[in-house]
This record gives C-alpha cells, structure tokens and sequence, in this order.
C-alpha cells in the first residue's frame, strides 16, 4: 500500500514511519510537511499510484479538510484518513460528513491501532468504489436440479452480476446456517418452497432462531401456494415469486429490489441512530461546550464536559457569566459576542480560568445558534494548552535541527579537508618512510626524519577524530590513555569557567582503557560542565584521575562488578547536589532539570551509554545544598598502544608488476618508491583515462592496478569497473584520501578487491598487496 502521509510535526512523522515501517514494511510512505505540498502532490499525474491519504486536522498552512475537499471535490480514487488531537472529535465528525474514510484520535496508543485502522479504511474504500458494478451473490437453495440448471442459465445470460450458489438439500443448506459468518457474504436468500425433507415455512423458522439474519429472503412458489407465501412474509420473508410463465424475467429485478430495499432499511435504521447521537451530541459529547446569552454574557447551558473541565458544579456554571471565566476585558469580549452571533462560526484564543485558579490555553468556536426563538451562541472549546506547549517544543526543536544542519555542513567541510590532508600527509609519510630506509638508523638525520614521520602519524589520527566528531566515520575502539585526555578537558575548563570556582586535579594514571579518545573525552567535558553549572555562586570542582584494583566484591560503585584493575575517574562539585527523588532518574533520555532552551536531558544518558558499552560501571552520590560526586570505573585493558615511531623490519615482497594511478604527483611519487623498494615492478600514471588507454594496448603486462578514487575526468571506481571490462580477472585496489561514498561494502560490489585508506604506510600496503595477489 501506497500512502501520502500529510503532517508538520517531524516527531510525529518520526514516530509514525517507525511504527507503519516495524508492523507493515510493505506500506511505502511520502511525506508532505504542509498543506501546500500535500495538494502539489495530489495535483500531479502520478497521484494516481496512491492508495491512502493520512493528514493531520491542523497544519501550519491550512487544514486536513482543505486536502479531503480537494480529493472529494475532484473524484481522485483514494481513501482518506484523519489524524485529530484529543477532543478535537468534533472535527473528525466534519471531517467524515466531508468525505474522509475514517479517522483516529491522537492519544495514547494510537500508533498501535494505525496500522490496522489505514488498512480497513482502504479495503473499504476500494469496496465503496465497486458500488457502482456491484456483484450480488445469491445462495440458492433448491432441490430440483432441471430448475436449478434453467435459473442459472437464465441467470448468467441476462444478468452477470448475479452470482447463483446452489444448494440442492436442507441438511446442506442448514450446515451453512450453523457455520458463523458464512451466510454474511450473500446478498440474497433465494428458497423454492417445496423440499422432500420439509418446506419453506420450516426453514424460515429454523433460520430465525438460529442466526440474527438480516439477508432477504425470497420464496419461490408454484402456482397456488399465494397463502403459504403469505404466511411466509409474516415469518419475516421478504418477498415471493410464483413458477408462471416468464417468472425467470422477474427475478433478477425481485433480487435487486430485495437486496437494495434492505440496504436502504440498514441505512434509514443507521441514520435514525446516528440522529439520536447527534440529538445527544451536546449532553454526551466529551468536547466541552457552552450556551452562552450575548446580550449579558450569561452562561445558560453546558456539558458534562464543560463541568468537568471547568470545575464547578452544573448549577454553579450556568449562574456565571463568561466575562468571569475569561481572562480577556469584559469590554472586548462584548465586541467578540456582537460579532459571533451575526456571521457563521468563527474561531477565538482566549485563556480560561477554572474552578481551582489555574489559566488554561483555549480555543473556542462560537457562533449563533436559535433557541425558543432567542439568538444564542453555540461555543465549543478546545483545550489548546498543550498545543501551544508543543509549538513551543516544534520551535526548540527547530532549532536543534538547525544545529544538526550545522553539525552537518561541518561534517562535509571536515571530510573535504581530509581529502586533501591525507593526500598531504601520504606526500609526508611516505617520503620520510623512504628516506628513513635509505639512512643509517639512530643518526641525528634519522632521528629528524623519524620526528617528521611520528607528527604526520599524529596528523593521521587527529584527521580520524575530526572525523568522528563530525560524525564521518565509525568510532573506532582502541586503547587510549585516559590521563591525555584529561589534560586536554582540563586546559578548555579552565578557558571557561568562572574565576569563582576552584579546580582542583589529581591524575595519576599510567594505564590503558579500551575506548575510543572523542568518547572519553565527551564524558569529563560532560560531566565538568553540569559541575560548574551547578555552582553558579562559586565552590570547587575536583578531578581524580587513579590506578584502582577491585577484588569483585560489593565495592566503592556500590555494584557487583568483576574483579581486575580499572581507572576510576572521579568528578566532584560544591554545588547545588541532586534531590533524592530525582536521582535515580537522571540517567534517563530527556531527563533535565535545566530550563528549556539550556538542556537536552541527553547528557548524562549518553555518558552511562558510553560507560556500559566498555564494560565499566558508574555511581552517583550526592547531597543536597552539598554537592555531587560521580565515580566512573573502566577496565584496563592489556593492549599496549600502537607506537607511531617507524620501525625497520622485514616487509612482505613482490616482484609483480603494477600500475599505479594517482593524480597527486607527489602522491603518486612517494608510493611508487615505497613499491619499489618492496621489489614490484611500477607504472606510474597521474591520468585515469590515459592510464585506461594504457591498459588497453596491453592488459596482460600489469598484475595488479592500484588507483585513487577521486580524480578528475574519470573517478577511480569507474576506472576499476572499465579496466576489469577489459580483463575480468584483473585485481583492482581501490585507495582513497575520504570518500563517504566509498565503503568495503562498495568496492565489492563493483568487483574490487580491497580498499586502502590515506595516507599510506609502507606496512600496510605490502601486507595488503601481499594478501591480494596470492589469492589471484
């Protein structure tokens, strides 16, 4: 099923997809985020292919009925659900008298039952559109096989859409009685009157007391049996038709007649039960409404509704006049009454206040209405407060989406940088490495080229976690030294906190964790900000940094946790500390207790993630007026950390020959070097269309192509998919500075066989080629 979702809440659209997308994965969804774009959409020649309509009532540019009017006006064949807030049923009533197929409150639990209520109000919809051929199915219960074959012909020839089921015994036609549902999808019980077993009158009775049929049902009678076909009508049959000459051509007609008559019975008993509703609309309704007098003022009437929200008793409600519930100048008001009882419904925001003092947000709408000859005004009043929360909650988020789009745009400046840093840095790396072979080691010259290499080695890995900030690449799990990290948060607290808090620090720490640095380094900057937020008057933070071991039994974290040597960090404040009754939750997403516009609530939520996920445990203590401590254990890991010096050490070896395509020059010299000294035979190309002329004169001089991914005229990939075109079996490497679109995933796809990033070590490109070339 195709829909068109219309809604402007992104949370809701969120929401929705999540739940359509877990429950039915064949729904396809768009999304119109206004009025606006819903009719563009519904205007276009392709709207055709749309099965369902979801809009929300209220949209920033209009309203749900506008595109329901619009779809119904113009005859589009689509069903039409309405999304409505609660106590909004007023609405959803117009709404259906509009034409919408059905609609659905949005209170708790809602999301559960859209799946199923979006495929009904489909199947009913694609139902209500075959109405105008519609297929009568008739069950036809008679013993004689000549007058069944002689109906059925007749039948079939003169008019199609009558479908004949015989049934040629009782006992037959009384299973299917007593099967539940079974007789529902007949339009017509068709009974010849004469049966061996018994007759019509026997099993008209039977059927009344064994089903709550609402089917007609027609007798078939032969010539003379007029008062046993009177007696049948009495029991409740519909209608007869006597076996005279012709009869045949009045039966399709005497079906017809007896199928729609009873429709139209269902639909006058429907409509009289709908009126009543209506007539009790006001009582009953769960929508608060009022009678209001506009010549004083005066409430005459309301609701049990009304009661209800408003707080007073039925009695003390309609001594009151609106000016005292009201927030606005009675003045004005007045002004509001003469307009409302002169002209059609319109809409107000005022504030109401109720019995027990609070102001509540509402929208009324009032217009005139005659009562004993009296002109009153008809108000019915929705509570908006939420409504005008939620905006407000929009707006934030608004603006935390703005920030995302920063963060984005960052993100692809960052990975723009990296390109081009990286082939920078392959230049640096790959010319020290070179040079470093080539020198004496431990000389004063090795040592300044070793000191040029390790800082484009620190460069590489600074690259990586601009990257990872900016959300380009997978956080990468590796040991870190906490100790590092700690002085880096130490040096940017100090930038800006407050000359009235003291910090304090003590890092004693040596030791490993398993993590990844940008992680780490988010949970002390998260943790010191809420400290210094919370000592708005001054006080001191203090920062512990140690080398602790637990023997796994009930511990400092409070927690049975395995034994072994962990850091412990802890961070504690003078501050305003935690209340004890919110303590436990502040762990939970969207817990804050900072005012709107200052917190997320996702803060602490995400440093107890990070915590968890290395396998370490965190504990809070705090006192009121006191301050607050928390304490963070991770385990230490035995890993050591990889040492960016370069070593000399034997490195796999080739003889093969490779074409090397780069367009960098310098790039492409330093990793022709390095292949070399690996004892390949090398071809360097700084053209990917030359380097494809190249390979086309002779494909089998080269063993293995190692190209860029990003060069200008034609991209690496391409160049890979065009060289294998030519040799199916040759291995292509594909390396690249940064590429999002490039992936492992990627390259085995187009036929690839691995993947390098920049810049490149001399290590790891021979163990790669080495791998690549003994599996060709």
């Amino acid at each position: 099923m195709k829909i068109l979702y219309v809604e402007d809440n992104p949370v809701d659209i969120d929401l929705t997809i999540r739940r359509l997308g877990k429950v039915s994965p064949a729904i396809h969804i768009d999304i119109a985020h206004s009025q606006t774009e819903a009719l563009q959409i519904v205007r276009r020649e392709d709207f055709s292919e749309y099965d369902l309509v979801l809009t929300d009532m209220h949209l920033q540019d209009g309203d749900g009925i506008a595109i329901l009017s619009h779809i119904r006006g113009h005859s589009l064949p689509v069903a039409v659900v309405i999304l409505t807030g609660q106590g909004d049923e007023e609405a959803a009533v117009a709404a259906l008298k509009a034409g919408a197929d059905d609609y659905i409150v949005k209170k708790q639990g809602y999301l559960e039952k859209l799946p199923e209520l979006l495929e009904n109000a489909s199947t009913s919809f694609r139902k209500a559109k075959a109405y105008d051929v519609e297929i009568l199915k008739v069950i036809y219960v008679e013993h004689n096989q000549a007058d069944v074959d002689l109906t059925c012909r007749h039948i079939a020839r003169y008019t199609p859409h009558i479908q004949m089921d015989p049934v040629y015994s009782v006992e037959d036609f009384y299973k299917i009685i007593e099967q539940t549902g079974c007789l529902d999808q007949y339009s017509v019980i068709l009974l010849d009157y004469r049966f061996p077993q018994a007759n019509a009158l026997e099993i008209l009775k039977e059927i009344k007391l064994s089903t709550n049929n609402t089917i007609p049902i027609i007798l078939i009678t032969g010539k003379g049996d007029e008062e046993i076909a009177v007696k049948a009508l009495k029991m409740g049959a519909y209608d007869y038709l006597t076996k005279t000459q012709g009869y045949l051509f009045k039966l399709p007609s005497v079906i017809e007649n007896a199928h729609y008559s009873m429709r139209l019975t269902r639909e006058h008993n429907a409509l009289i039960e709908s009126e009543k509703r209506y007539r009790n609309l006001f009582e009953n309704s769960p929508i608060v409404k009022l009678i209001v007098d506009p010549d004083n003022g005066r409430i005459v009437n309301a609701n049990a509704a009304a009661v209800c929200f408003y707080g007073w008793s039925f009695e003390q409600l309609i001594t009151k006049k609106i000016s005292e519930i009201n927030t606005m100048p009675e003045e004005e008001l007045r002004a509001i009454w003469g307009r409302a009882s002169k002209t059609n419904f319109d809409h107000y925001h005022f504030q109401h206040q109720l019995a027990n003092g609070s102001i509540r947000d509402v929208e009324v709408s009032s217009g005139p209405i005659e009562i004993d000859g009296k002109t009153m005004l008809y108000s019915v009043i929705y509570d908006i407060t939420e409504r005008i929360r939620g905006k407000k909650e929009r707006e934030r988020l608004q603006r935390k989406l703005v920030q995302a789009q920063k963060m984005e745009a960052f993100g692809q400046l960052a990975g723009g940088i990296a390109h081009d840093f990286n082939n920078i840095l392959s230049a640096v790396i790959g010319f020290s490495e070179i040079a470093l072979y080539q020198i004496e080691e431990k000389t004063e010259l090795w040592d300044d080229i070793n000191e040029i290499y390790i800082a484009g080695r620190r460069a590489k890995e600074l690259v990586s976690q601009i990257l990872t900030f900016a959300r380009q690449t997978d956080e990468e799990i590796k040991p870190v030294r906490i100790s590092q990290i700690a002085k880096e948060v130490l040096k940017l607290i100090r930038s800006s906190t407050p000359t009235s808090i003291e910090i304090r620090q003590e890092v004693d720490s040596t030791a490993l964790v398993k993590g990844n640095a940008v992680q780490i380094h988010q949970i002390m900057m998260n943790l010191c900000t809420n400290a210094t937020y919370a000592m708005e008057d001054g006080g001191a933070l203090e920062i512990i940094i140690r080398d602790v071991v637990l023997d796994g039994k009930e511990n400092t974290i409070g927690t049975q946790h395995a034994s072994g040597a962990y850091v412990e960090m802890i961070v504690s404040d003078t501050g305003t500390g935690i209340p004890q009754d919110i303590i436990d939750s502040i762990f939970e997403p969207y817990f804050t207790t900072k005012p709107p516009g200052e917190g997320t609530g996702m803060g602490l939520s995400m440093v107890h993630g990070i915590v968890q996920s290395y396998g370490g445990a965190i504990q809070v203590a705090s006192s009121p007026g006191k301050g607050t401590v928390f304490t963070i254990y991770l385990p230490i890991t035995s890993e050591d950390e990889k040492s960016l010096n370069y070593e000399s050490k034997a490195l796999p070896r080739g003889t093969e020959k490779i074409l090397l395509v780069d367009d960098e020059i310098s790039v492409a010299r330093a990793e022709g070097k390095i292949l070399e000294r690996l004892g390949y035979e090398v071809t360097v190309m700084n053209d990917s269309v030359e380097s494809l002329k190249l390979f086309a004169e002779s494909p089998y001089d080269f063993d293995l192509v190692l190209t860029d991914t990003n060069m200008p005229k034609m991209p690496g990939n391409i160049l890979a998919v065009e060289l294998m075109k030519i040799r199916r079996d040759m291995p292509v490497i594909l390396c690249t500075g940064y590429s999002r679109k490039m992936s492992h995933e990627t390259i085995k796809a187009i036929g690839a066989k691995a993947l390098i990033h920049k810049p490149i070590v001399a290590e790891s490109i021979a163990t790669i080629l080495r791998d690549v070339l003994d599996q060709v």
